[in-house]
Protein backbone atom coordinates (compact mmCIF):
# COMPACT_ATOMS: atom_id res chain seq x y z
CA UNK A 1 0.00 0.00 0.00
CA UNK A 2 1.30 3.15 -1.37
CA UNK A 3 1.30 6.30 1.01
CA UNK A 4 0.62 9.64 0.44
CA UNK A 5 3.12 11.80 0.21
CA UNK A 6 2.56 15.46 1.93
CA UNK A 7 2.66 18.31 -0.56
CA UNK A 8 5.05 20.93 1.64
CA UNK A 9 2.44 24.07 2.53
CA UNK A 10 3.19 26.86 0.78
CA UNK A 11 3.75 29.55 2.98
CA UNK A 12 1.91 33.16 1.92
CA UNK A 13 4.03 35.74 0.75
CA UNK A 14 4.98 38.57 3.18
CA UNK A 15 3.05 41.82 2.77
CA UNK A 16 5.46 44.79 1.68
CA UNK A 17 6.17 46.78 4.57
CA UNK A 18 7.14 50.35 3.02
CA UNK A 19 8.09 53.61 4.93
CA UNK A 20 6.43 57.00 3.68
CA UNK A 21 8.22 60.02 4.87
CA UNK A 22 6.39 62.94 3.33
CA UNK A 23 6.25 66.58 5.38
CA UNK A 24 2.14 66.54 4.79
CA UNK A 25 1.84 70.11 5.93
CA UNK A 26 1.70 71.00 2.40
CA UNK A 27 -1.11 70.22 0.21
CA UNK A 28 0.29 68.93 -2.59
CA UNK A 29 2.17 66.29 -0.58
CA UNK A 30 -0.89 65.43 1.17
CA UNK A 31 -2.20 64.89 -2.62
CA UNK A 32 0.98 62.74 -3.58
CA UNK A 33 0.35 60.98 -0.95
CA UNK A 34 -3.21 60.23 -1.46
CA UNK A 35 -1.93 58.70 -4.49
CA UNK A 36 0.26 55.64 -3.07
CA UNK A 37 -2.11 55.33 -0.50
CA UNK A 38 -4.55 54.30 -3.44
CA UNK A 39 -2.00 52.72 -5.24
CA UNK A 40 -2.13 49.95 -2.48
CA UNK A 41 -5.52 49.82 -2.15
CA UNK A 42 -5.95 48.35 -5.39
CA UNK A 43 -2.62 46.67 -5.77
CA UNK A 44 -1.91 45.77 -2.44
CA UNK A 45 -2.14 44.67 0.73
CA UNK A 46 1.39 47.07 1.78
CA UNK A 47 1.63 48.04 5.26
CA UNK A 48 2.77 51.30 5.84
CA UNK A 49 4.69 53.37 8.87
CA UNK A 50 4.52 57.22 7.80
CA UNK A 51 6.85 60.11 8.64
CA UNK A 52 5.79 63.76 8.48
CA UNK A 53 8.13 65.64 10.18
CA UNK A 54 5.63 67.03 12.67
CA UNK A 55 7.25 67.22 16.17
CA UNK A 56 7.34 64.76 18.45
CA UNK A 57 6.72 62.46 16.21
CA UNK A 58 7.63 58.72 16.27
CA UNK A 59 10.48 58.29 13.60
CA UNK A 60 12.17 54.63 12.11
CA UNK A 61 15.62 54.59 12.67
CA UNK A 62 15.92 51.13 12.73
CA UNK A 63 14.52 50.05 9.29
CA UNK A 64 16.08 46.23 9.26
CA UNK A 65 14.34 45.54 12.62
CA UNK A 66 10.64 46.16 11.50
CA UNK A 67 11.32 44.25 8.14
CA UNK A 68 11.19 47.43 5.67
CA UNK A 69 10.48 46.56 2.02
CA UNK A 70 10.85 50.07 0.35
CA UNK A 71 11.02 53.73 0.66
CA UNK A 72 9.01 56.49 -0.93
CA UNK A 73 10.50 59.57 0.20
CA UNK A 74 10.06 63.35 0.01
CA UNK A 75 13.84 64.45 -0.41
CA UNK A 76 15.09 68.02 -0.27
CA UNK A 77 18.86 68.11 0.82
CA UNK A 78 21.55 66.22 -0.25
CA UNK A 79 21.67 64.73 3.35
CA UNK A 80 18.19 63.37 3.13
CA UNK A 81 19.56 61.29 0.13
CA UNK A 82 22.75 60.08 1.95
CA UNK A 83 20.16 58.69 4.71
CA UNK A 84 18.01 56.85 1.96
CA UNK A 85 21.37 55.59 0.48
CA UNK A 86 22.67 53.91 3.29
CA UNK A 87 19.60 51.73 4.35
CA UNK A 88 19.90 49.69 0.63
CA UNK A 89 16.59 49.41 0.12
CA UNK A 90 13.99 49.68 -3.19
CA UNK A 91 13.53 53.57 -2.84
CA UNK A 92 11.45 55.95 -5.16
CA UNK A 93 12.12 59.88 -4.52
CA UNK A 94 9.80 62.75 -5.23
CA UNK A 95 11.79 66.20 -5.43
CA UNK A 96 10.73 69.56 -5.75
CA UNK A 97 12.55 70.60 -9.27
CA UNK A 98 14.97 69.08 -11.65
CA UNK A 99 17.79 71.24 -10.06
CA UNK A 100 18.14 68.08 -7.53
CA UNK A 101 18.89 65.74 -10.63
CA UNK A 102 22.34 66.57 -11.27
CA UNK A 103 25.08 63.80 -11.34
CA UNK A 104 26.80 65.75 -8.76
CA UNK A 105 23.42 65.15 -6.17
CA UNK A 106 23.09 62.05 -4.54
CA UNK A 107 19.45 62.35 -4.95
CA UNK A 108 20.16 61.66 -8.68
CA UNK A 109 21.07 57.96 -7.87
CA UNK A 110 17.36 57.38 -7.43
CA UNK A 111 14.58 56.69 -9.31
CA UNK A 112 12.54 60.40 -9.20
CA UNK A 113 9.15 61.13 -9.38
CA UNK A 114 8.47 65.31 -10.07
CA UNK A 115 6.15 67.70 -11.39
CA UNK A 116 6.14 69.30 -14.68
CA UNK A 117 6.22 73.26 -13.73
CA UNK A 118 6.68 74.24 -17.49
CA UNK A 119 4.00 71.77 -18.35
CA UNK A 120 1.71 73.43 -16.08
CA UNK A 121 2.60 77.01 -17.39
CA UNK A 122 1.79 76.00 -21.15
CA UNK A 123 -0.84 74.60 -20.23
CA UNK A 124 -1.87 78.29 -18.61
CA UNK A 125 -0.98 79.86 -22.04
CA UNK A 126 -3.56 76.94 -23.94
CA UNK A 127 -6.42 77.75 -21.85
CA UNK A 128 -5.75 81.30 -21.63
CA UNK A 129 -5.58 81.19 -25.76
CA UNK A 130 -8.22 78.93 -26.30
CA UNK A 131 -10.01 82.26 -24.45
CA UNK A 132 -8.97 84.25 -27.31
CA UNK A 133 -6.95 86.49 -25.01
CA UNK A 134 -4.06 89.06 -26.76
CA UNK A 135 -2.60 90.22 -23.84
CA UNK A 136 -1.12 88.30 -20.79
CA UNK A 137 0.32 88.81 -17.31
CA UNK A 138 2.10 86.73 -15.02
CA UNK A 139 2.17 86.98 -11.05
CA UNK A 140 5.08 84.90 -9.71
CA UNK A 141 5.79 83.63 -5.63
CA UNK A 142 6.64 86.33 -3.55
CA UNK A 143 10.25 84.77 -3.16
CA UNK A 144 11.18 85.48 -6.84
CA UNK A 145 13.80 82.07 -6.85
CA UNK A 146 11.80 79.16 -6.00
CA UNK A 147 12.39 76.81 -8.68
CA UNK A 148 8.74 75.91 -9.34
CA UNK A 149 7.88 79.48 -9.78
CA UNK A 150 10.19 80.13 -12.21
CA UNK A 151 9.45 77.22 -14.25
CA UNK A 152 6.01 77.57 -14.63
CA UNK A 153 6.83 80.79 -15.94
CA UNK A 154 9.26 79.82 -18.14
CA UNK A 155 6.43 77.40 -19.40
CA UNK A 156 3.99 80.47 -19.69
CA UNK A 157 5.98 82.70 -21.72
CA UNK A 158 7.63 80.06 -23.89
CA UNK A 159 4.38 78.81 -24.95
CA UNK A 160 2.83 82.64 -25.11
CA UNK A 161 6.11 83.50 -27.45
CA UNK A 162 5.29 80.54 -30.05
CA UNK A 163 2.08 82.32 -30.73
CA UNK A 164 3.47 85.27 -31.15
CA UNK A 165 2.13 87.05 -27.79
CA UNK A 166 4.20 88.67 -24.96
CA UNK A 167 3.93 88.78 -21.52
CA UNK A 168 3.77 91.51 -18.24
CA UNK A 169 5.92 89.90 -15.65
CA UNK A 170 5.55 91.18 -12.38
CA UNK A 171 8.60 92.72 -11.05
CA UNK A 172 10.59 91.79 -8.44
CA UNK A 173 10.15 92.46 -4.55
CA UNK A 174 11.74 94.06 -1.78
CA UNK A 175 12.84 92.68 1.44
CA UNK A 176 10.34 94.36 3.28
CA UNK A 177 7.53 94.00 0.44
CA UNK A 178 8.31 90.20 1.16
CA UNK A 179 7.84 90.41 4.82
CA UNK A 180 4.69 92.00 4.61
CA UNK A 181 1.42 91.91 2.00
CA UNK A 182 0.52 94.82 3.41
CA UNK A 183 3.21 96.82 2.10
CA UNK A 184 3.59 94.81 -1.19
CA UNK A 185 -0.24 95.52 -1.59
CA UNK A 186 0.44 98.89 -3.20
CA UNK A 187 2.74 98.42 -5.60
CA UNK A 188 0.95 95.19 -6.65
CA UNK A 189 -2.15 97.44 -6.75
CA UNK A 190 -0.63 100.27 -8.87
CA UNK A 191 0.98 97.00 -11.29
CA UNK A 192 -2.47 95.90 -11.80
CA UNK A 193 -4.11 99.45 -12.87
CA UNK A 194 -1.43 100.12 -15.88
CA UNK A 195 -1.66 97.11 -17.31
CA UNK A 196 -3.89 97.23 -20.46
CA UNK A 197 -7.07 95.75 -20.49
CA UNK A 198 -8.58 93.55 -21.13
CA UNK A 199 -5.77 90.82 -19.96
CA UNK A 200 -5.77 87.02 -18.89
CA UNK A 201 -3.25 86.73 -15.78
CA UNK A 202 -1.47 83.14 -14.60
CA UNK A 203 -0.29 83.55 -10.45
CA UNK A 204 1.96 80.70 -9.52
CA UNK A 205 -0.05 79.34 -7.11
CA UNK A 206 -3.64 79.56 -5.75
CA UNK A 207 -2.54 81.86 -2.30
CA UNK A 208 -0.58 84.28 -4.98
CA UNK A 209 -3.91 84.56 -7.37
CA UNK A 210 -6.13 85.20 -4.25
CA UNK A 211 -3.91 88.50 -3.33
CA UNK A 212 -4.22 89.09 -6.61
CA UNK A 213 -8.11 88.90 -6.15
CA UNK A 214 -8.15 90.86 -3.18
CA UNK A 215 -5.93 93.67 -4.69
CA UNK A 216 -8.08 93.95 -8.07
CA UNK A 217 -11.34 94.31 -5.65
CA UNK A 218 -9.93 96.84 -3.50
CA UNK A 219 -8.55 98.48 -6.68
CA UNK A 220 -11.93 98.40 -8.34
CA UNK A 221 -11.16 96.18 -11.66
CA UNK A 222 -13.76 93.92 -12.75
CA UNK A 223 -12.78 90.57 -13.16
CA UNK A 224 -12.71 88.69 -15.09
CA UNK A 225 -13.79 91.10 -17.20
CA UNK A 226 -11.06 93.43 -17.45
CA UNK A 227 -8.61 90.92 -15.74
CA UNK A 228 -9.39 87.42 -16.13
CA UNK A 229 -6.90 85.14 -13.38
CA UNK A 230 -5.49 81.58 -13.08
CA UNK A 231 -4.13 80.09 -9.96
CA UNK A 232 -2.12 76.54 -9.83
CA UNK A 233 -2.95 74.23 -7.64
CA UNK A 234 -6.44 73.75 -6.82
CA UNK A 235 -6.93 73.95 -3.31
CA UNK A 236 -10.99 73.90 -3.21
CA UNK A 237 -11.03 75.35 0.08
CA UNK A 238 -9.13 79.00 -1.10
CA UNK A 239 -10.65 78.62 -4.88
CA UNK A 240 -14.38 78.13 -3.65
CA UNK A 241 -13.64 80.69 -0.84
CA UNK A 242 -11.95 83.33 -3.36
CA UNK A 243 -14.18 86.32 -4.89
CA UNK A 244 -15.05 85.82 -7.47
CA UNK A 245 -14.64 81.81 -7.45
CA UNK A 246 -11.11 80.95 -8.55
CA UNK A 247 -10.51 78.65 -11.28
CA UNK A 248 -7.17 76.78 -11.22
CA UNK A 249 -4.95 73.82 -12.68
CA UNK A 250 -5.39 70.62 -10.88
CA UNK A 251 -1.31 69.63 -10.95
CA UNK A 252 -2.14 66.03 -10.74
CA UNK A 253 -0.19 65.60 -7.73
CA UNK A 254 -1.99 61.93 -6.40
CA UNK A 255 -1.51 60.61 -10.07
CA UNK A 256 1.97 61.55 -9.07
CA UNK A 257 1.96 59.74 -5.65
CA UNK A 258 0.14 56.76 -7.95
CA UNK A 259 3.10 56.78 -10.53
CA UNK A 260 5.65 56.75 -7.28
CA UNK A 261 4.02 53.67 -5.72
CA UNK A 262 4.07 52.07 -8.94
CA UNK A 263 7.51 52.49 -9.71
CA UNK A 264 8.46 51.35 -6.08
CA UNK A 265 6.30 48.02 -6.42
CA UNK A 266 8.54 47.08 -9.78
CA UNK A 267 11.36 47.41 -7.99
CA UNK A 268 10.72 45.55 -4.85
CA UNK A 269 9.58 42.64 -7.15
CA UNK A 270 12.68 43.06 -9.27
CA UNK A 271 15.48 40.47 -8.35
CA UNK A 272 18.06 42.67 -10.71
CA UNK A 273 19.12 46.10 -9.92
CA UNK A 274 17.47 48.55 -12.42
CA UNK A 275 18.98 52.21 -13.65
CA UNK A 276 17.73 55.42 -11.80
CA UNK A 277 14.78 57.23 -14.00
CA UNK A 278 13.29 60.05 -13.80
CA UNK A 279 9.17 60.58 -14.42
CA UNK A 280 8.13 63.97 -15.54
CA UNK A 281 4.40 64.15 -14.50
CA UNK A 282 2.08 66.70 -16.23
CA UNK A 283 -1.01 68.31 -14.82
CA UNK A 284 -4.49 67.05 -15.56
CA UNK A 285 -6.72 70.07 -16.31
CA UNK A 286 -7.91 73.53 -15.87
CA UNK A 287 -10.90 73.89 -13.54
CA UNK A 288 -13.35 76.93 -14.74
CA UNK A 289 -14.58 78.77 -12.06
CA UNK A 290 -16.02 82.44 -12.17
CA UNK A 291 -12.26 83.99 -11.92
CA UNK A 292 -11.57 83.55 -15.81
CA UNK A 293 -15.44 83.15 -17.03
CA UNK A 294 -15.38 85.70 -19.97
CA UNK A 295 -16.50 85.84 -23.42
CA UNK A 296 -14.63 89.39 -23.90
CA UNK A 297 -18.08 91.35 -24.67
CA UNK A 298 -17.61 94.65 -25.71
CA UNK A 299 -21.00 95.91 -24.94
CA UNK A 300 -20.38 97.49 -21.00
CA UNK A 301 -24.09 97.34 -20.78
CA UNK A 302 -23.96 93.60 -21.50
CA UNK A 303 -21.08 93.27 -19.36
CA UNK A 304 -22.60 94.44 -16.14
CA UNK A 305 -25.52 92.63 -17.33
CA UNK A 306 -23.80 89.29 -17.54
CA UNK A 307 -21.36 90.06 -14.05
CA UNK A 308 -25.12 90.66 -12.33
CA UNK A 309 -26.21 87.15 -13.52
CA UNK A 310 -23.07 85.66 -11.84
CA UNK A 311 -23.37 87.10 -8.76
CA UNK A 312 -26.74 86.40 -8.32
CA UNK A 313 -26.98 82.98 -9.24
CA UNK A 314 -28.82 81.95 -5.70
CA UNK A 315 -31.29 84.62 -5.63
CA UNK A 316 -33.08 83.06 -9.47
CA UNK A 317 -32.78 86.41 -11.11
CA UNK A 318 -34.45 86.83 -14.23
CA UNK A 319 -34.54 88.40 -17.19
CA UNK A 320 -36.76 91.43 -16.09
CA UNK A 321 -34.44 91.33 -12.80
CA UNK A 322 -31.39 91.95 -15.21
CA UNK A 323 -33.36 94.68 -17.06
CA UNK A 324 -34.45 96.53 -13.92
CA UNK A 325 -31.16 96.69 -12.37
CA UNK A 326 -29.51 98.06 -15.27
CA UNK A 327 -32.60 101.00 -15.95
CA UNK A 328 -33.12 99.61 -19.09
CA UNK A 329 -36.29 98.17 -20.53
CA UNK A 330 -36.30 94.66 -21.57
CA UNK A 331 -36.68 95.00 -25.20
CA UNK A 332 -33.51 97.03 -25.41
CA UNK A 333 -31.72 94.71 -23.02
CA UNK A 334 -32.97 91.71 -25.40
CA UNK A 335 -32.19 93.84 -28.44
CA UNK A 336 -27.96 94.52 -27.25
CA UNK A 337 -27.78 90.71 -25.78
CA UNK A 338 -28.55 89.66 -29.29
CA UNK A 339 -25.75 91.38 -30.66
CA UNK A 340 -22.91 90.78 -27.78
CA UNK A 341 -23.73 87.17 -26.93
CA UNK A 342 -25.50 85.97 -30.01
CA UNK A 343 -28.35 85.34 -28.02
CA UNK A 344 -31.15 85.94 -25.34
CA UNK A 345 -30.39 87.12 -21.77
CA UNK A 346 -32.59 83.69 -20.60
CA UNK A 347 -29.78 81.94 -22.54
CA UNK A 348 -27.17 83.65 -20.68
CA UNK A 349 -28.35 82.86 -17.13
CA UNK A 350 -29.10 79.41 -18.21
CA UNK A 351 -25.21 79.00 -19.58
CA UNK A 352 -23.84 80.75 -16.27
CA UNK A 353 -25.79 78.91 -14.09
CA UNK A 354 -24.84 75.03 -15.50
CA UNK A 355 -21.27 76.29 -15.47
CA UNK A 356 -21.70 77.10 -11.78
CA UNK A 357 -23.47 73.48 -11.37
CA UNK A 358 -20.78 71.44 -13.21
CA UNK A 359 -18.00 73.40 -10.93
CA UNK A 360 -20.09 72.37 -7.72
CA UNK A 361 -20.26 69.01 -8.76
CA UNK A 362 -16.74 68.32 -9.98
CA UNK A 363 -15.05 70.17 -6.45
CA UNK A 364 -17.88 69.45 -3.75
CA UNK A 365 -19.56 66.74 -1.94
CA UNK A 366 -22.92 69.02 -2.07
CA UNK A 367 -26.27 67.15 -2.72
CA UNK A 368 -28.23 67.60 -6.00
CA UNK A 369 -31.01 70.02 -3.69
CA UNK A 370 -27.87 72.07 -2.77
CA UNK A 371 -26.11 72.74 -6.15
CA UNK A 372 -29.26 73.30 -7.49
CA UNK A 373 -30.99 75.49 -5.30
CA UNK A 374 -26.84 77.44 -5.27
CA UNK A 375 -27.38 77.70 -9.36
CA UNK A 376 -30.96 79.44 -8.87
CA UNK A 377 -32.99 76.71 -10.01
CA UNK A 378 -36.55 75.84 -8.53
CA UNK A 379 -35.84 72.06 -7.44
CA UNK A 380 -33.63 69.10 -7.91
CA UNK A 381 -35.95 68.28 -10.95
CA UNK A 382 -35.78 71.41 -12.48
CA UNK A 383 -31.94 71.33 -12.51
CA UNK A 384 -31.69 68.19 -13.84
CA UNK A 385 -34.08 68.09 -16.61
CA UNK A 386 -31.88 71.62 -17.74
CA UNK A 387 -28.91 69.70 -16.95
CA UNK A 388 -29.52 66.61 -19.33
CA UNK A 389 -31.01 69.18 -22.24
CA UNK A 390 -28.04 70.95 -22.65
CA UNK A 391 -25.09 68.36 -21.84
CA UNK A 392 -27.28 65.20 -22.43
CA UNK A 393 -26.54 63.56 -19.31
CA UNK A 394 -28.14 63.49 -15.81
CA UNK A 395 -25.84 65.57 -13.19
CA UNK A 396 -25.22 62.18 -11.57
CA UNK A 397 -23.64 60.85 -14.14
CA UNK A 398 -21.52 63.94 -14.86
CA UNK A 399 -20.18 63.76 -11.62
CA UNK A 400 -19.56 59.53 -11.68
CA UNK A 401 -17.73 60.08 -15.10
CA UNK A 402 -15.55 63.30 -13.71
CA UNK A 403 -14.50 61.24 -10.51
CA UNK A 404 -13.76 58.13 -12.46
CA UNK A 405 -10.84 59.79 -14.20
CA UNK A 406 -8.11 58.99 -11.59
CA UNK A 407 -6.04 57.39 -14.54
CA UNK A 408 -4.36 53.87 -13.99
CA UNK A 409 -1.08 54.52 -14.52
CA UNK A 410 0.29 50.79 -14.71
CA UNK A 411 2.57 50.00 -17.38
CA UNK A 412 3.38 53.78 -17.41
CA UNK A 413 0.89 54.03 -20.35
CA UNK A 414 -0.63 57.35 -18.57
CA UNK A 415 -0.71 60.13 -20.84
CA UNK A 416 -0.31 62.59 -18.12
CA UNK A 417 3.58 61.32 -17.50
CA UNK A 418 6.57 61.16 -19.51
CA UNK A 419 9.28 58.92 -18.73
CA UNK A 420 12.69 59.96 -20.23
Amino acid sequence: MKVPRHRPVRQAARVPRVLLQFPTANLVHRRMLNGILRYAQQRGPWEFHVITDMPGEQGLRRTQEWGCSGIVAYLRTPADADTALAVRLPTVVCVPDRRFLVPENPISRFTAVLLDHKAIGSLAADYFLGLRFTRFAFVGHVQEAVPWSINRKCGFVQRLKKSGCGCFCYPRTSQRERDDFGVEQKRLRGWLLRLPKPIALLAASDRRATQVLDTCLDAGLSVPHEIAVLGVDNDEVVCETASPPLTSIDIGEENAGFEAARLLDVLMRSRKSRPPSIVLHGPRQVVPRRSTETDHIADPLIAKAVTYIQTNLCSSANVSDVARHLNISRRLLEMRAKQALGGTVRDEILRVRLQHAQALLRNTAMTMGEIGAACGFSGTSHFGLRFREVFGTTPTVFRAQFRGKGVSLENGKDSGSLVI
